[in-house]
């Protein structure tokens, strides 16, 4: 379940000359007659890790484009090393303006499933 304007370029991709349901709206009688959006995945948070100890060691003492370049390694890194599983995906969070670096870690849903 999401918000409409979530789900309306799928919602208009399942129609056909017959069907407008974007227009009309859809009802599944059944889960096997629900219809599937391939390209949909829902996200859910699941845990937060404050990682700003590990960012701030990684461009201390940095500036301008070695600060940038320092943060964007540091990020994919973490990144990378939590995102072990299909299922799971991991963001670095910037907050305050760098100061806080949260980790996002949330389980992908494929919608189609």
């Amino acid at each position: 379940m999401t918000n409409h304007h979530c789900a309306r370029d799928c919602v208009s991709d399942l129609g056909d000359a017959q069907h407008d349901y974007a227009a009309s709206g859809f009802y599944a009688a059944t889960q096997a007659d629900e219809k599937k959006c391939p390209a949909m995945e829902a996200n859910q948070l699941v845990v937060i890790t404050d990682v700003t100890k590990r960012m701030e060691a990684a461009t201390s003492g940095k500036s301008d484009r070695a600060f940038h370049e320092a943060e964007r390694a540091a990020k994919a890194q973490i990144e990378s090393a939590c995102g072990t599983a299909a299922d799971v995906r991991c963001e670095v969070v910037t907050l305050y303006e760098g100061g806080v670096y949260d980790l996002y870690k949330y389980s992908a849903i494929r919608m189609c499933a």
